[in-house]
């Protein structure tokens, strides 16, 4: 994982939810605490990536969104600690949409 100095203020660093290029992030925060990052990876053919902290250790990779071409996701987390991600979808006939995917693990 990349660090970054804090040099001001009390605030504990979490690094980078990415490893490269990111447009868009947004994040939420479960009732553990634990937040979750999802951004455009500019890495990965500009697909949605979900990352989430993994209690106070590191960032887990939830996976890449499918498609061409997504733009501006955020991301939400219901009563029920599930995750919800919402983005603009291009991919094929579907010309802008919002698309919404639930995280199911």
């Amino acid at each position: 994982m990349l660090k970054q100095t804090v040099r001001k203020g009390p605030w504990e660093n979490l690094g980078f939810a990415s490893t490269g290029a990111s447009g868009y992030p947004s994040i939420a925060i479960d009732s553990d605490n634990n937040p979750f990052v999802v951004f455009i990876d500019g890495d990965n053919g500009n697909k949605v990536h979900v990352m989430k902290w993994d209690s106070g250790t590191d960032w887990t990779d939830l996976g890449f969104v499918e498609g061409l071409i997504q733009q501006l996701p955020s991301v939400a987390i219901g009563s029920d600690n599930k995750l919800v991600v919402v983005f603009s979808d291009y991919d094929l006939d579907v010309d802008g949409k919002a698309h919404v995917l639930r995280y199911e693990p």
